[in-house]
């Protein structure tokens, strides 16, 4: 699953794989280099990791309720609904100087 995040700096969108991949794991916006999680960027790199996984295996649960052998549908809110509630309060934005 490639999950979708946006930098609070410079508001781009950006896969959340592109901050732990490659060589170098800096927790940097791949567009502005701001440090996403300061202080915490191994943190940051290893729940990166674990919700593209768990992102992984969810969708291929449900892909195989939905195969037909079970007689039944899944309620989307069920699942999203959860996750909407981990969202962090928006914060304002900081935008460095030029």
């Amino acid at each position: 699953m490639r999950i979708m995040a946006v930098c609070h700096n410079c508001q781009r969108d950006l896969l959340l794989s592109q901050l732990v991949e490659g060589e170098e794991i800096t927790g940097r916006c791949p567009w502005c280099g701001t440090l996403l999680a300061p202080h915490y960027t191994l943190l940051l790199a290893d729940a990166v990791r674990r919700a593209e996984r768990a992102g992984a295996e969810l969708v291929r649960a449900l892909g195989q309720l939905g195969e037909g052998w079970a007689i039944l549908q899944i309620r989307p809110e069920s699942v999203l609904d959860p996750i909407r509630a981990q969202e962090p309060p928006s914060r304002p934005v900081l935008r460095q100087a030029a």
